[in-house]
């Protein structure tokens, strides 16, 4: 699953430690992993951020295509606040097929 929703990767901390959020209802409900984003995103950026993790994720596991992803980002000198909010919930191997 793919949010791309601003805070889509937000989550809160109920009493008992309970975890309330998107990201986490999506894995249990039986989500294998979701890319979301802890703070707002520009569209234009979410588009391009998710199209080159997708492109990605035919060759590598999910956890290395977003790690992929954000050191060409990091190296393009892109804004850090526009892709470094992407975090994977959930199993971070490859896609079964």
């Amino acid at each position: 699953v793919t949010l791309a929703a601003c805070w889509g990767g937000d989550a809160f901390i109920m009493p008992g430690r309970y975890v309330v959020g998107l990201a986490e209802s999506f894995c249990r409900a039986g989500a294998q992993s979701v890319l979301a984003s802890l703070w707002k995103a520009r569209a234009t950026t979410a588009d391009v951020f998710t199209a080159e993790f997708y492109a990605r994720l035919a060759e590598h596991p999910r956890d290395v295509a977003l790690q992929l992803v954000q050191l060409e980002l990091l190296r393009a000198k892109c804004d850090i606040r526009e892709w470094s909010g992407w975090q994977l919930f959930g199993e971070p191997g490859p896609l079964l097929s």
